[in-house]
């Protein structure tokens, strides 16, 4: 991506769809540890480097909050060598490469099946040859359903019926699988030793993203049968691991309190990156300039905006979600004939973004008066609404030092209905 010079360029530089590549040429990335609360991602890759076994971790944050970003950094930060160790990095868009509506651990399993055997050719794994005969086998008890190969590893590609069907009939192999994808990793370990790493990593971005389904009467979720029922499979693995999961399996429900002891510690969420001091309820100022600083990776900003003022109401805006940042100045950009940006433009931008809040904020604003004034959720509040809000924005999550907190969206106090509603 070049940075954006003209009116014109900058929609594609500010695409929020796309998220930055670990060794961005341009050097787009900026470093928000400090003013997101601490380098929680930092703490991950300590844990890789000095575990003596394999480690299973679990990375959570809110839509738009840059996850995505931070994780392609630290793909790049493991393959760098340091004091003597990198890890050769496998990693997987689930995004890109699964069915976001209709997820199942299998689909998972199988997924990692796939990226170790695109690393046959290359280190000339033996055990390859036993997990092929291994899926014929099962391909010749499951005779109904319909199956594609990519170079012997099984996708499944029924719709409806037809794939629950063989999901369940997979069921029967989990263990199996797991055995057989462990035994092709000890050889993959002994070749990559040699060429100078020191162990394997594989990340899965996006699972976060999977679209979450009631499964019974007690209320159980599909990312619960993912990820918590599934728990002991996954940690079988002997290859360290990193899944992003979904906010609302960490905050909200009832199995929570139980990732810790699944997998090696409590998830590691990113969050958005301070614009207010809880303490003195004042403008962060170390935020406000980390976000400027993300802008002007992406913009001139200097020749694309008339000061500082109108690039600062933008970053006040975001609330410090990375994506908002962006869409806001996407918005102002297309209001604006030729440059510069103006503070009349911005203020477009963010009425039209406040307007469309203005309609479905209703039945939350009893919540987000709560959050506005204590930094954080009532304890007696409906998990549903708090799910919700998190999930949409209205509620942002922040750390300062160690601690969690919650504010409203800036955008949120720019609609008509929440200005209502604090009138006496």
């Amino acid at each position: 991506m070049a940075t954006a010079n003209k009116i014109e360029d900058i929609l594609n530089a500010c695409n929020p769809r796309l998220a930055l590549e670990a060794n961005d040429p341009n050097h787009y990335y900026v470093d928000c540890k400090k003013v997101r609360g601490g380098g929680a991602l930092n703490r991950v890759e300590r844990m890789i480097r000095t575990s003596s076994t394999t480690t299973h971790q679990l990375i959570t944050g809110h839509a738009g909050c840059g996850k995505s970003t931070e994780i392609l950094r630290l793909q790049a930060e493991l393959e760098t060598e340091k004091n003597g160790r990198k890890f050769k990095t496998l990693f997987l868009d689930a995004y890109k490469e699964l069915d976001l509506s209709n997820v199942d651990f299998t689909d998972i399993l199988l997924a990692l099946g796939r990226q170790l055997e695109s690393l046959d050719d290359k280190w000339q794994v033996l055990s390859f040859n036993s997990w092929k005969k291994m899926m014929d086998e099962i391909r010749e008890v499951i005779t109904k359903s319909e199956f594609t190969f990519n170079v012997g590893v099984m996708s499944i590609k029924s719709g409806g019926d037809n794939r629950s069907d063989l999901r369940k009939a997979f069921g029967n192999y989990l263990a199996q699988i797991v055995k057989r994808i462990n035994e092709v990793i000890v050889e993959l370990r002994e070749n990559i030793k040699k060429q100078g790493y020191e162990d394997l990593v594989f990340i899965i971005d996006n699972l976060e993203k999977i679209i979450p389904v009631v499964l019974d009467k007690t209320g159980k979720t599909n990312h619960e049968a993912i990820f918590v029922d599934r728990a002991s499979l996954l940690t079988d693995l002997d290859i360290h691991l990193l899944l992003t999961v979904p906010l609302p399996l960490c905050h909200l429900s009832e199995s929570a309190s139980r990732l810790g002891s699944l997998y090696d510690g409590e998830p590691t969420a990113i969050p958005m990156i301070k614009v207010l001091d809880r303490e003195n309820n004042e403008e962060y100022e170390p935020g406000l300039s980390g976000l400027a600083e993300i802008l002007g990776k992406r913009i001139n900003l200097d020749s694309m905006f008339d000061n500082n003022d109108t690039v600062m109401e933008i970053c006040r805006k975001s609330g410090g979600a990375v994506r908002d940042l962006l869409r806001i100045a996407r918005s102002a950009s297309l209001y604006c004939d030729k440059a510069p940006i103006t503070m009349k433009e911005t203020s477009r931008a963010i009425k039209e973004i406040s307007n469309s809040y203005n309609r479905i904020i209703g039945g939350f604003i009893e919540t987000l008066k709560y959050v506005k004034k204590n930094k954080q959720f009532e304890n007696t509040v409906d998990s549903a609404i708090k799910k919700d809000a998190l999930q949409e924005l209205y509620v942002l999550e922040y750390y300062c030092k160690g601690d969690q907190w919650y504010d409203i969206h800036p955008i949120i106090l720019e609609t008509q209905v929440f200005k209502d509603a604090l009138k006496p």
